[in-house]
């Protein structure tokens, strides 16, 4: 074996094992990126979920109790004001009840009743 050939054996040792190098960091590289990618997903979500929850979920929790604790209270006036031993002449109480019967005509069938549906 002369000293040029020895010398392209080294060589070529030395840039095929410099390509196995670079190609393992590469590969290293890129899990890395994906592992950093998939962290930054996970956290918008969390951050996203939180955001909604606090934003949208919390104040409409909050109105639906509010309209809640409205509707019973009305329901209990109206109940009163139907029972009052005055409604026979009562215009207040002729109203309601009219807007009673209105409603009720309308919640037959399972909550349905014969509601018009308007296209949208």
């Amino acid at each position: 074996m002369e000293w040029p050939e020895l010398i392209r054996i080294v060589l070529e040792a030395l840039t095929g094992g410099g390509l196995i190098v670079t190609l393992y960091t590469l590969r290293e590289t890129k899990r890395k990126a994906v592992e950093e990618v998939h962290s930054m997903q996970t956290t918008n979500a969390d951050s996203i979920l939180r955001t909604n929850e606090e934003y949208i979920v919390k104040p409409l929790k909050r109105e639906i109790n509010g309209l809640r604790a409205t509707v019973r209270n009305l329901t209990k006036v109206l109940q009163k004001v139907l029972a009052c031993p005055h409604a026979d002449v009562c215009p207040v109480r002729g109203e309601l009840q009219q807007l009673y019967d209105i409603d009720a005509s309308l919640t037959t069938d399972n909550g349905h009743g014969d509601r018009v549906r308007d296209g949208t």
